[in-house]
């Protein structure tokens, strides 16, 4: 194995919650909390990602990329190489299950769901760090306890090219993308952060374990995007073909309202159709 590239989901899981590499996952906690480092170091604490579900339907057990706690939050760490449509949605429902779960959850916690995209795509441009806790559709507070962060590498990658300034939390995790490429161009990336130069030699490191082989398979990764890919574009083809057939329908109960002699405003009231539409028919 020549490299690792940590945008993937198996390589990010076994990186990020090894021994080798609490220096680098208590640098990114220190700064997205703005706590010091020490105190940290000594409270923080890796948890069974594996959250157990405790409704009457017996649902899949949820498996998170990383969990950690320190003092009275949890955080729950989700690398996102791949957009689709039901991302969002799907990493809420670990919320929702670490919420309703007694091993982990309690009144005085607060919960934080850390989401790092990876991906460039049209349906959800990348943009700026930003947080949000979750509301309903009248934009009302559910709950202060459960807070989401979003971080879009491609976004501070394009900043970090442009040469403009960007955070230590923010450039830590851009490591995890720049591990896509060359090597000359990571030694530059790292070049004087002694917390990311740790990080690329643990990388190297772990390049040569045969262990890697044996946990990584980087084809059933790739497989496992494109199922979620084929799925999302699956339902946005059907969700466009149910809307094709409403307006067919429409179209044809306006033919027969028309043919019934029925008023054209009321038409336009029964089907939804505009005045333009029914004119054409």
């Amino acid at each position: 194995m020549e490299s690792l590239d940590l945008t993937y989901d198996t390589l990010f899981k076994i990186y990020f919650k090894s021994k080798e590499c609490f220096n680098y996952l208590i640098s990114i906690v220190s700064e997205l909390l703005k706590i010091d480092k020490e105190y940290v170091r000594e409270n923080l604490k890796i948890l069974d990602s594996e959250i157990i579900t405790e409704n009457a339907n017996k649902e899949k057990k949820k498996m998170t990329d990383c969990m950690i706690s320190i003092d009275n939050i949890i955080i729950v760490f989700e690398m996102n190489r791949n957009y689709y449509k039901k991302m969002k949605e799907n990493k809420l429902k670990y919320l929702c299950a670490i919420f309703a779960s007694k091993t982990y959850w309690d009144e005085e916690k607060n919960l934080i769901l850390f989401n790092i995209n990876a991906y460039k795509s049209k349906l959800d441009k990348p943009q700026k760090f930003s947080s949000y806790v979750l509301k309903n559709k009248n934009n009302d507070i559910y709950t202060q306890t459960i807070k989401v962060y979003e971080i879009y590498l491609e976004y501070e990658k394009k900043n970090y090219k442009e040469g403009k300034k960007i955070k230590k939390l923010e450039k830590y995790l851009l490591y995890l993308l720049i591990t896509r490429y060359e090597k000359k161009e990571i030694n530059e990336f790292i070049k004087g952060d002694e917390v990311l130069m740790e990080a690329e030699k643990i990388r190297d490191d772990l390049i040569k374990r045969e262990t890697i082989r044996f946990y990584y398979d980087q084809e059933l990764d790739e497989m496992i995007e494109k199922k979620s890919i084929r799925e999302d574009a699956l339902e946005e083809g059907m969700e466009k073909g149910v809307k094709k057939g409403l307006k067919i329908e429409k179209r044809n109960i306006a033919k027969n309202l028309l043919n019934l002699g029925m008023p054209i405003d009321t038409i336009i009231k029964a089907t939804g159709l505009s005045k333009k539409e029914i004119s054409k028919m």
